[in-house]
């Protein structure tokens, strides 16, 4: 089985500045032989990357051939659903995500409600959306993408408030929440966007990644993404400690006592 150092999105900005954030978090230090529900997991990078800490990982996506790969490449279950109007498979589970899932769903409170159900009493939901706090929100290079496909937005994001009411309203104390992607990743994110939407009409899903590794600019990428890491990792340090506002939300929280 291959590592998640050699999954494609290890070199995907927001991919990998989220995890980056969310990796030394206090309730993944202790993750191993816990149940992980991974909705709408893409290619499965956090799948992967929680697997290889000792997790019990059950990936869903609405993409057959996401799901193929992260099956055939790293061995992890998993299971075609629909967020939305599908059935949740039977927890309860100790951590659920829900990863860049909320600003992509037309009803985000009925699919919050749902995940809580299939909830340890003591487990802990993850969500991380795109926040419409902090400069450079409201760009077309932001936007990118945004419109059709698999990429296709209901929103644009949430704020924090909103997030914080959809927690409390759907039965969560919020627990915990913290910014991140911040200016150099947020611009460099969107610059590959371009990139791939010029040559590419429509992002259909995740598993489109593997036609594009082939590619010189992918395998230039590859290269020099630890030095890029490096850069971003130092602003997330940087502008977190000052208190300044990011293109991305993560918050969990658990279920009401």
């Amino acid at each position: 089985m291959k590592s998640s150092h050699e999954h494609p999105m290890h070199v995907n900005t927001n991919t990998r500045v989220r995890w980056n954030a969310i990796r030394r978090l206090d309730f993944l230090l202790n993750i191993n032989g816990k149940s992980v529900l991974d909705l709408a997991s893409g290619m499965g990078y956090f799948s992967v990357q929680l697997s290889e800490l000792g997790a019990k990982v059950l990936a869903t996506d609405i993409h057959e051939n996401s799901l193929a790969y992260i099956r055939d490449t790293y061995g992890l279950t998993t299971q075609q659903l629909n967020v939305e109007s599908g059935e949740y498979p039977q927890g309860p589970f100790d951590l659920i995500l829900l990863c860049e899932v909320m600003e992509h769903l037309t009803d985000p409170a009925s699919v919050l409600s749902k995940a809580r159900a299939v909830l340890a009493q003591d487990g802990v939901l993850l969500v991380t959306t795109p926040a419409l706090e902090g400069a450079f929100i409201h760009t077309a290079g932001k936007e990118l993408g945004h419109h059709h496909g698999a990429e296709k937005h209901e929103r644009n994001g949430f704020s924090r408030d909103e997030l914080f009411n959809l927690f409390k309203k759907n039965g969560l104390t919020v627990t915990g929440h913290r910014y991140a992607i911040f200016y150099l990743s947020e611009l460099f994110m969107q610059l590959t966007k371009l990139v791939y939407l010029r040559r590419n009409e429509e992002y259909a899903g995740q598993a489109d990644i593997l036609s594009a590794t082939r590619s010189v600019s992918f395998k230039i990428l590859w290269a020099i993404y630890p030095l890029l890491n490096a850069i971003f990792s130092i602003e997330e340090k940087l502008l977190r400690n000052l208190g300044c506002k990011g293109h991305c939300h993560i918050i969990w929280g658990r279920r009401h006592a």
